[in-house]
């Protein structure tokens, strides 16, 4: 099993289930590991992998969040020989991890979905094809005759002009998509919404994955069943992944394909190609919202001059988190499996955090505020307030919520030399 880094094990440990026994502490899901990340990266802590080494006390102070978040992030990193033990059984059946702060991590996922990228994804067979130059086949599940035919011509088009093909999984046109790719001697990803462990047993599948030919990926867990709400959360993945999508067939107004298509139409993710047919209820309604009809002559370099990859930044120059910059990248030095649970820590009083007025817990800026109001009380220099912290802020941090503090008025900037004065003083 290959050995993690301290920062993937913590991303892990917070955002996945993954061997977790206590119910009540709940992973963090993308958008909320976001905002902790932004918080950690801001602080003294510096990296996730640096959390292992945080009491409850420390992580209330230098994150300024509550005893009850410091208890849900201790608890969640509390079982890393569980964690171990899972890994190495789902190695064994071929299925890996890779995390949003590791390099293998698909660059198109990080770049067009932000925030709400999946920090964590599973995935078997080779990452790199996940890099590979695409389009998305995508379809209900019924799909006819003609419908079928159809389907099968695109792909062995695009697979002729050294196009991967991207798909969902699923029965339907997903298979039949992959199962064209394959035939032609081409590559396939798929991007599951349930169980992979059931997947990668099929033998086609299994030996499409040892010969290179296969990628599996998926954000839930590996046992999963199907839900509605992964098959959807699954559609923009299959989409952000590859340059262009090809809807075969839809319904209007419902289902999967018609809510991928919607949505990457909205956020521009890639550019929207439809079979124009009255066949599927959902076609023609789609290119009414701005898709753009399939030509009758499939050139797929016209067809994907709008998705240039010059766009999707090297993956050496994508940031563990959007619009933030990490410290170097962490070197492997220690494996899961030789690292014991940390002692639990009695609970300890943490500073008090202010809430709104109506009890929903606030952004990182107004949690702090008042800490930066008492130091500015005393101290108009940044390099003050920053020693007033002791150590569990860096200046680049304040320096951003000083700024902040100015736009909103509630601080006054000075130069010459740079200082900062509160309002109200």
């Amino acid at each position: 099993m290959e050995t993690l880094t301290d920062t993937a094990k913590a991303t892990i440990l917070l955002c996945t289930p993954l061997a977790l026994k206590d119910k009540t502490a709940k992973p963090y899901a993308p958008a909320e590991w976001h905002r902790l990340g932004k918080a950690i990266v801001g602080s003294s802590i510096g990296n996730p992998g640096e959390l292992f080494h945080q009491s409850a006390e420390d992580l209330c102070r230098k994150l300024f969040v509550r005893e009850e978040e410091a208890a849900r992030i201790e608890t969640l990193l509390s079982r890393g020989v569980d964690l171990a033990i899972a890994l190495d059984d789902l190695a064994r059946q071929g299925i890996f991890v890779v995390t949003k702060s590791d390099a293998a991590y698909p660059r198109r996922l990080k770049t067009l979905l932000k925030t709400q990228v999946p920090p964590v994804l599973y995935y078997g067979g080779d990452l790199s094809l996940a890099e590979t130059r695409g389009i998305a086949v995508v379809g209900s599940r019924n799909i006819d005759a003609e419908g079928e035919r159809y389907a099968r011509e695109l792909v062995t088009s695009a697979v002729q002009t050294g196009l991967t093909i991207y798909s969902g999984g699923a029965h339907g046109i997903d298979e039949i998509a992959a199962g064209e790719a394959l035939k032609h001697g081409g590559s396939t990803v798929a991007v599951l919404a349930d169980s992979m462990v059931r997947k990668i047993r099929q033998k086609a599948v299994r030996e499409a994955v040892a010969g290179g030919k296969m990628l599996l990926l998926s954000a839930v867990l590996p046992q999963a069943r199907f839900t509605v709400g992964s098959a959807m959360g699954r559609n923009k993945y299959v989409y952000a992944l590859s340059q262009a999508s090809c809807v075969i067939a839809s319904d209007k107004r419902k289902g999967g394909t018609w809510a991928g298509a919607e949505e990457s139409l909205k956020h521009h993710l890639v550019p929207v190609f439809v079979w124009d047919t009255d066949r599927y209820p959902g076609n023609r309604p789609l290119l009414e919202l701005g898709a753009t009809p399939i030509p009758e002559a499939m050139v797929w370099e016209d067809m994907l001059s709008g998705a240039s990859a010059a766009s999707i930044p090297a993956a050496e120059e994508l940031s563990m988190f959007a619009q933030e910059s990490l410290p170097d990248a962490e070197a492997p030095t220690e494996a899961v499996q030789q690292v014991s649970a940390p002692a639990k820590a009695e609970p300890q009083k943490c500073p008090p955090e202010p809430s709104t007025a109506d009890g929903a817990p606030p952004d990182i800026f107004h949690a702090v505020w008042p800490f930066l109001r008492r130091a500015l009380a005393e101290h108009d220099r940044v390099d003050e307030i920053v020693a007033s912290f002791k150590g569990h802020l860096v200046k680049k941090q304040v320096t951003q919520w000083l700024e902040e503090a100015v736009e909103q008025g509630i601080v006054k900037k000075t130069m010459r030399p740079v200082s900062y004065h509160l309002v109200d003083a």
